[in-house]
């Protein structure tokens, strides 16, 4: 297994409300490899009982991120994984975990691997601000997976398959791909420039707004991108107001 690719893979888990979760989380991480975790306005109660179910692999707790919202977690990472169990009324490409191997493995950066809350895993509106889906095939007749155990699913197929793709596509990047937190910044202009367009007039241009950010977190857009894009919109922008 590349060390490099290994590195580059964040678990995130978004309001989990059992430490145990947690530390159980973190055992199977361990298990396979794996060492980044982020945890999104956990539960309270979290040390201690996580420590107790991490079975030696504690330092994975002690190192962990905390953050208080998923915007903050995933804004340093390329690409973003919702999982989830749900039907959704959202164009998102959505993957088995062995579907996802092969894009996880030659993303050009940071990778999250996002799981939601054991009650009512993500919402909405979090799964429509990552960029694509994985969803674990399981029986109708009893689709109900523990966290720890959904984690361990995901990272096994990737242990498994991953391989070399890593270290050969990471020698062949054109250039440098853009962040969460550049691509935000450039959605924010976007709007700006929609908003002196007259675009906000429409109805449900909020939804259509975010169809519109979709649809190029789906180009996997690079920071030359990002630039060109920010070029656009200001100038847009510039000509209807007379300011940037």
């Amino acid at each position: 297994m590349d060390k490099y690719f290994m590195s580059d893979i964040t678990v995130i888990l978004a309001d989990t409300r059992h430490a145990g979760n947690i530390g159980a989380t973190a055992r199977v991480m361990k298990n396979m490899g794996f060492k980044n975790l982020t945890l999104v306005n956990p539960t309270p109660r979290t040390h201690m009982e996580a420590v107790r179910m991490s079975v030696g692999a504690e330092e994975i707790i002690e190192r962990s991120t905390i953050v208080p919202t998923l915007e903050e977690a995933i804004r340093p990472l390329v690409v973003t994984y919702a999982l989830t169990k749900r039907r959704r009324r959202i164009r998102k490409q959505v993957f088995t975990p062995a579907e996802a191997v092969d894009g996880i493995v030659n993303a050009k950066g940071g990778v999250g691997l996002v799981f939601g809350s054991e009650k009512f895993g993500l919402s909405n509106e979090q799964t429509m601000s990552l960029d694509h889906i994985i969803t674990i095939p399981v029986s109708p007749a009893h689709s109900s997976i523990n966290l720890a155990q959904a984690v361990a699913m995901v990272l096994y197929e990737l242990r498994r398959e991953a391989g070399i793709g890593k270290r050969y596509s990471k020698h062949h990047k054109l250039c440098e791909p853009a962040d969460m937190e550049s691509r935000q910044y450039l959605y924010e202009r976007m709007t700006d420039a929609l908003k002196a367009a007259g675009f906000y007039s429409r109805a449900n241009a909020d939804r259509t707004m975010a169809q519109i950010e979709d649809i190029f977190n789906r180009a996997e857009l690079d920071k030359k991108d990002v630039k060109i894009l920010l070029g656009v919109f200001k100038q847009i922008k510039k000509t209807i107001t007379g300011r940037v």
